[in-house]
């Protein structure tokens, strides 16, 4: 959540105008940015998979209802 924050904040601080780009070479720099962020997610998902698949084994509810049951009163 933290880094969603800050990534969300820092966002517009840095142009590519604030690196002295403009023009063509502004464009092609903003293209280069987002290739690059979409590959870091990519890579984020795709490595951490399991992470992305299955909830953790202390965040499971493992008390088994009979079918039908009101899961809300207990």
């Amino acid at each position: 959540m933290l880094l969603t924050l800050l990534f969300h904040n820092s966002q517009g601080t840095f142009t590519v105008g604030s690196f002295g780009f403009a023009g063509a070479k502004a464009g092609r720099a903003e293209l280069i940015y987002f290739v690059v962020l979409v590959l870091a997610v990519l890579a984020t998902v795709l490595a951490d998979r399991d992470a992305w698949r299955t909830a953790p084994r202390s965040a499971v509810d493992h008390l088994h209802l009979p079918a039908g049951s009101d899961q809300l009163r207990r």
